[in-house]
């Protein structure tokens, strides 16, 4: 009896930890709609608050990104 509690146990951790997998692909698709119906002001804060939380300046960013695009594109060698 001990042995199938147990196996039972498991099971259900397992469920649980799916269920909660699950719930957070679903609310971050559901944010991700919210963020398509915003207006551009809106996405643009986010995109700025976001770029801060990982701790790139967004106006550097876009200055980069103009750069690279005036040398013509940006080429990466990998040597193994």
């Amino acid at each position: 009896m001990g042995y199938l509690k147990t196996k039972n146990n498991k099971k259900n951790m397992t469920n649980v930890v799916k269920n909660e997998s699950i719930k957070d692909i679903l609310r971050s698709k559901i944010e991700e709609k919210k963020i398509n119906r915003c207006s551009k002001k809106t996405k643009e804060s986010i995109l700025e608050n976001n770029l801060k939380k990982i701790g790139i300046d967004k106006n550097k960013l876009k200055e980069d990104l103009e750069a690279v695009k005036k040398q013509g594109g940006l080429e990466i060698n990998i040597k193994n």
